[in-house]
């Protein structure tokens, strides 16, 4: 006698990867790494001594970056869309901050907040922030999206309210 799960009980494990998408973002990576080296390679090499400089950076973000990726794709999934909504918010405290006092000018404009040890831009995590969210409600309120009051307004709103920050 087997036992079978439920059709509609959420299962914690991660799926089958797609692994056509995950295929032409390590060409995209590639293609950027080297993107990255071509520019900035003599620059390097004259202000450090090391024409990797920028390219060993930048991989050890990309590194991060998948180290990222494997993390939230074993997460399961209604954990996620949990999150949603925090995540939301704290990305449009970001934007605020950005714009307040606390927010510094660089190279005259003023995207960027100090941490002490690395400067960061809210509008990375916005991004990050706005794809999680347009995600979520498209998957979540399938019902609703086909109304226009209920399925285009908000995420229309919350698109425009990070563009206006």
């Amino acid at each position: 006698m087997s036992v079978t799960q439920a059709p509609n009980r959420p299962t914690t494990r991660m799926g089958q990867p797609d692994w056509w998408l995950l295929a032409i973002a390590a060409i995209l990576l590639a293609m950027g790494l080297t993107m990255v080296f071509s520019a900035s390679g003599i620059l390097a090499d004259h202000q450090f001594g090391d024409a990797y400089y920028y390219s060993k950076r930048q991989l050890v973000f990309a590194a991060i970056g998948g180290v990222g990726l494997a993390f939230f794709a074993s997460m399961p999934r209604h954990i996620l869309y949990s999150l949603q909504y925090p995540i939301l918010i704290g990305v449009f405290v970001l934007l605020v901050v950005t714009l307040s006092p606390l927010g510094i000018r660089v190279n005259g404009a003023q995207r960027w907040i100090d941490l002490g040890i690395v400067r960061v831009q809210a509008m990375e995590f916005a991004k990050i922030g706005l794809v999680m969210y347009l995600a979520y409600f498209m998957s979540a309120k399938q019902a609703i999206i086909k109304t226009f009051n209920k399925g285009v307004i908000p995420p229309f709103i919350v698109t425009a309210l990070m563009c206006l920050l």
